[in-house]
């Protein structure tokens, strides 16, 4: 790699072997160096390969104003996450957001400044694999800043992922937590249910109300089948959890303007079912 600009004494941007412009960030690998000079390859700490000139003019504005462990600490959490989670597909916006977010957090705890998640059991219940990324994010800020922030912050990096994953701003991401939350509360009273939620029945039923409030909060709806005539005898069989959907499905209308179809209903209705199945055969 050669060197196409000295951004500090501990950051150059690099053109690599294919051409691709790459944010090199290494101790002294800017030191005395000009345009044209081989990177020295012992230097490299971290490397960024970003495509976007925006996000890149962005992370040279970062780089400027935060020191480089800030970013290579935010690289691992990012590596972390990719590696134990491969369904978490991250855009390359998720390193800036990240880095000034734990720069941020950091300076803010020095200060005695503590900003409660309000979401973080929702975070927690509903996003658990992002959530373990963001303990990891805590335990790997400790190790290296020496800093111990509270559990709310592994809330807030988790956030992080699930926006990056589902490219969904912060308030819609809210929105459809609270909704995920009322929803998981409707079903609560209503089926009066002791709910093991390491199941995978929980998991499911889960990951179908995150679909489902997101469906709410963007106006998306399921194309109408009518149900298949299996569907429709389960609302005899489960006469209950059907009751429980169509309630759901009415509060979901009154509160957030969204009418839900009958295959709508009848989808809820049916991992409502498991839920209360332990054999799991619905």
């Amino acid at each position: 790699m050669r060197i196409a600009k000295v951004l500090n004494t501990n950051a150059v941007l690099a053109h690599n072997d294919s051409g691709t412009e790459v944010l090199v960030l290494g101790n002294g690998i800017g030191f005395k160096k000009k345009i044209g000079d081989v990177v020295e390859q012992d230097k490299i700490e971290k490397k960024f390969s970003i495509t976007d000139q925006t996000h890149l003019s962005r992370f040279v504005e970062l780089l400027e104003a935060i020191p480089k462990r800030y970013f290579i600490v935010a690289e691992e959490v990012i590596d972390y996450a990719c590696a134990e989670y491969p369904d978490i597909q991250l855009k390359e916006t998720v390193s800036l957001s990240l880095v000034d977010h734990i720069h941020n957090a950091i300076n803010n705890f020095m200060q005695g400044i503590v900003i409660p998640n309000t979401m973080l059991t929702d975070i927690e219940r509903f996003y658990p694999s992002e959530y373990s990324v963001g303990q990891f994010g805590l335990d790997i800020i400790y190790q290296n800043f020496g800093v111990r922030l509270p559990n709310d912050e592994a809330g807030f990096i988790a956030m992080h992922f699930v926006m990056a994953k589902q490219g969904t701003e912060n308030q819609d991401i809210a929105k459809m937590l609270s909704i995920v939350h009322e929803v998981d509360e409707l079903v609560r009273q209503n089926l009066n249910l002791q709910l093991d939620e390491r199941s995978m029945a929980y998991f499911r039923y889960t990951t179908h109300l995150k679909f489902f409030a997101e469906r709410v909060s963007k106006g998306y709806h399921y194309p109408e089948t009518k149900g298949t005539n299996v569907l429709l005898a389960l609302t005899e069989v489960y006469p209950k959890e059907y009751l429980c959907s169509k309630k759901v499905c009415a509060y979901v209308e009154e509160k957030y303007g969204y009418v839900a179809g009958a295959d709508e209903e009848i989808y809820l209705m049916v991992h409502l079912a498991k839920l209360g199945n332990k054999e799991d055969t619905v």
